[in-house]
């Protein structure tokens, strides 16, 4: 289990344990305006935690549904959840995506955030069915989300994403006609080649907003921009 400091993650049920990339997704997205979120591929249900934890102090906060495929993933999110002090804010659902559109285009609902930590590879799966769904393009591709989001998303809606930089492009093709409006390359170290990108795609006209994060100077030394970033999560940098 990974505890935060307001919340615990056990993840021994999950393809992919809580990691950087999820950790980071969470604590980036912008999310201040959103009415409805869907956190697709929630896994340990960290993402939406983190949404449900960003956004609690608002009159109105979001209600966040948190979908995922695999059964025992899907129960132990909602664990997670019922456990959390955001109970009645999330909604995990055992299903597709591809069946979440269809629910939501029946009753004419729509996001203003889809968020994702996406499969990366398309390679060798791994033994691990389990581990396969959650790294490999075998349960979603970028296609498939990029095409369901564009249907879910509202008119100030926006898709984020975390995403090896070699898929940067993949995703511009993919995702058309949502554009990138925001990006940060994430970096290991400094003088390092970014090894990660964290994007935000919309249909609205703004213009493009870009930085850069370095996560360590040394091994587990930490950057002031990466503590900032995590600071209400991590119990190290509270």
């Amino acid at each position: 289990m990974f505890r935060f400091q307001r919340f615990t993650v056990h993840d021994d049920q999950c393809g992919h344990a809580v990691g950087t990339d999820g950790i980071l997704l969470g604590a980036w997205a912008a999310c201040d305006q959103a009415t409805r979120i869907l956190d697709v591929g929630t896994g340990s249900g960290l993402i939406a935690l983190m949404l449900a934890q960003r956004t609690e102090g608002r009159s109105d906060p979001p209600h966040i549904d948190a979908i995922e495929t695999s059964t025992s993933a899907a129960r132990q999110a909602a664990a997670n959840v019922a456990a959390s002090p955001w109970a009645d804010r999330i909604a995990v659902r055992g299903h597709s995506l591809e069946a979440h559109r269809q629910l939501c285009q029946a009753a004419a609902q729509t996001y203003d955030l889809v968020i994702c930590n996406p499969p990366f590879f398309n390679m060798t799966q791994p033994a691990n069915q389990e581990r396969a769904l959650a790294r490999h393009q075998c349960g979603l591709s970028l296609s498939e989300l990029c095409v369901a989001s564009r249907g879910l998303l509202s008119a100030r809606g926006h898709l984020d994403v975390i995403l090896p930089v070699n898929q940067y492009k993949v995703i511009q093709a993919e995702a058309r006609p949502l554009m990138v409006k925001r990006q940060t390359l994430v970096h290991p170290k400094p003088n390092h080649a970014a090894k990660r990108v964290l994007l935000s795609l919309s249909g609205e006209d703004v213009e493009l907003e870009t930085d850069q994060l370095v996560l360590e100077v040394d091994k587990h030394q930490y950057t002031s921009a990466f503590k900032q970033l995590t600071a209400g999560f991590h119990l190290a940098h509270a």
